[in-house]
């Protein structure tokens, strides 16, 4: 039972003041949700411009922490790539064996239907109808919360992706933004006030000039127009070979924008080794298709991008240090990322999550190694309204004991960014073509609207496509998530 949030103040060491700050925070159809994941239970505290409730579930951490991995097996198809995954994930999902690589990726729709419960069922009358600001803790850190489901699903475990078309997502009744803490609002949108009025729009990089050869098999079939709404033309995948190793229902859409420790460091940890692997990475000219398109929304003389040899670490680097990167509302990164998950490997090689960027011909110095590195980031000097890293695993670690947001995402707030657009597995290149340049141009559409409302508008209208069965699939349209202060 939910009950009135003033006998709660102590256990969350909050005051009436605290309280009545956020709500001059808050606007009318905001709801500001803090869910702390303890031994024992999970609770639930809920304040709006008018109201502020708290919710008690039975779930202990343990549990907590299995229905998020079992929901991590549905979405991130990496789980079942060694036999140890496949079988921790066939454990958890209480197979009896590893599902036939032709079926779905097996996305527990009775368990999110569960958590939903868990976190959110008791508090429905303050929160309908809201923009949700969430600021999660524990397991709940790794895994996007619009993939929940509100109502009682048809099958709990569909076996073809038509079980999965006509699901109650929480995507589809509510905007969500996740929050690194109930006292950033306040910072972010403190920030966003001091922010210049007469500064340009649009910054993007992507298309890093690599070099893979053979392993890159697959093309993607790029439209000839940007779409202009959500009901906008898909990216199609053509296979020109056989299918990946792998789950080919879904990886048969193309291309991961991730890299692998192994990848980057196979050779050693010297500049020259790194350069070398860096250059071999696959290419990602449909990132060329998503920065036009984007840039696109907005006037000519506000936009800049750098694609293939302007995508560099240096350029970035320069344009930051001349005062040119902080004139930009928006920065975007279209690449890809490495895995932010690999944390041993990591730390065995001195390295961090990071950007691909172009490598560069001729070195200016060691760093210069086509990596634009958590380290690199939080030295940037932005002043942004939104950085969207549309790369993979750019959200939270894998690691659920560790911070809630991954090294990337805290090195851009730290470089004075005020909202992110991540994701929080290996997105489907395609996939995440289509979820940015749909979101941008539902907000050129109606800017009034937000960033969280743009991409829920952008995610409906990708999972509604039946031109592509595994549309429907939440391991397609549900990667990213605003990080941040996502309303103008």
């Amino acid at each position: 039972m939910a009950r009135e949030f003033p006998t709660y103040d102590a256990l969350f060491n909050e005051t009436p003041a605290s309280i009545a700050e956020a709500r001059k925070l808050l606007r009318g159809n905001e709801a500001l949700i803090q869910i702390i994941a303890l031994d024992e239970e999970l609770i639930v505290l809920v304040v709006t411009a008018t109201d502020a409730k708290w919710a008690l579930a039975e779930l202990g951490s343990g549990k907590l922490a299995d229905q998020v991995a079992t929901l991590r097996c549905g979405l991130d198809d990496e789980q079942w790539v060694t036999a140890s995954g496949a079988a921790r994930c066939a454990g958890l999902l209480a197979l009896e064996e590893v599902p036939d690589k032709k079926q779905p990726l097996p996305f527990h729709l009775g368990v999110a239907h569960e958590l939903y419960r868990a976190v959110f069922a008791q508090l429905e009358d303050v929160i309908k109808g809201k923009r949700l600001l969430i600021v999660p803790s524990g397991p709940l850190s790794s895994v996007p919360l619009h993939v929940l489901v509100t109502k009682k699903p048809n099958s709990a475990l569909p076996e073809s992706f038509e079980g999965y078309r006509d699901v109650a997502w929480l995507a589809r009744e509510y905007p969500v933004t996740v929050l690194p803490s109930v006292s950033s609002l306040k910072a972010l949108r403190d920030g966003a006030i001091r922010a210049a009025d007469a500064r340009a729009d649009y910054i993007g990089f992507g298309n890093p000039r690599l070099e893979g050869g053979a392993h890159c098999a697959r093309t993607l079939d790029i439209p000839d127009a940007c779409p202009t709404t959500a009901a906008g033309p898909p990216v199609r995948v053509v296979s020109a070979n056989d299918p990946a190793p792998g789950r080919a229902t879904i990886r048969g859409r193309g291309t991961h924008r991730s890299v692998s420790i192994k990848e980057i460091f196979s050779r050693g940890a010297s500049s020259a080794a790194v350069l070398e692997n860096v250059r071999k990475l696959c290419p990602l000219p449909d990132t060329a298709f998503e920065i036009n398109c984007v840039a696109a929304t907005f006037q000519g003389d506000k936009r800049e991008i750098y694609l293939d040899e302007g995508a560099t670490e240096a350029t970035i680097k320069s344009l930051s240090e001349a005062g040119t990167l902080a004139r930009y509302r928006i920065v975007h990164f279209a690449t890809h990322g490495l895995l932010a998950g690999e944390m041993a490997a990591m730390a065995k090689r001195q390295a961090e999550p990071a950007l691909i960027m172009t490598p560069p011909d001729f070195p200016v110095n060691d760093d210069d190694n086509g990596l634009l590195t958590a380290s690199e980031i939080a030295q940037l000097k932005l002043d942004a309204d939104w950085v969207v890293l549309s790369a993979c695993n750019t959200a939270a670690s894998a690691n659920v004991d560790a911070e809630a947001l991954s090294g990337l995402a805290r090195a851009f707030f730290y470089a004075q960014a005020r909202a992110l657009l991540v994701s929080h597995w290996p997105v489907y290149s395609d996939a995440a073509v289509r979820l940015t340049t749909m979101a941008f141009a539902e907000l050129e559409t109606d800017p009034a609207i937000g960033r969280a409302k743009a991409l829920q508008r952008a995610m409906i209208g990708l999972m509604d496509d039946d031109r592509q069965d595994d549309n429907a699939h939440p391991a397609v349209w549900a990667p990213f998530v605003v990080v941040g202060d996502a309303d103008p």
